[in-house]
């Protein structure tokens, strides 16, 4: 069975969960864990934040690399936990890299840090326009 999710906006959908739920197969060996919880955005933040990464993942190369839509959400989410006054954790060379690189990657990020934190907020796409700045560095490691 793939992931489902229902938005409880309607009685129908909460129906349709109920009834998925009680379609489930009880086994106690591999149980199904079923989560609540209330949304972290809402569905049109997240269809925004989903084709802002797409759009990123089509038409941004950076560094020479191209990344798909979840790297993009993985990279922004350390920019904006940095930009928020967390760490990155890793593990020293797990991927091969040096510790120069990653210095430099740090210094890169924080050169991002303002137009990052202009364009999000909580970690959600907030309503303004990327910063022209942000737009040409971006440029510059398009093919």
């Amino acid at each position: 069975m793939s992931l489902k999710t229902y938005y409880l906006s309607s009685k129908n959908i909460k129906q349709n969960a109920i009834e998925a739920i009680q379609n489930l197969p009880i086994d106690s060996a591999k149980p199904y864990e079923i989560k609540l919880s209330e949304p972290k955005r809402t569905k049109a933040q997240n269809d925004r934040m989903w084709a802002t990464l797409t759009d990123l993942s089509k038409q941004v190369m950076w560094q020479g690399s191209r990344y798909d839509k979840e790297d993009w959400k993985d990279l922004i989410t350390v920019l904006n936990k940095q930009v928020n006054g967390g760490a990155q954790r890793s593990a020293d060379r797990i991927s091969g890299a040096t510790i120069d690189a990653k210095q430099q990657n740090t210094l890169d990020a924080q050169t991002t840090k303002k137009d990052v934190k202009t364009i999000l907020v909580d970690n959600d796409c907030a309503p303004v326009t990327a910063p022209d700045s942000l737009i040409n560095r971006m440029r510059q490691y398009k093919d």
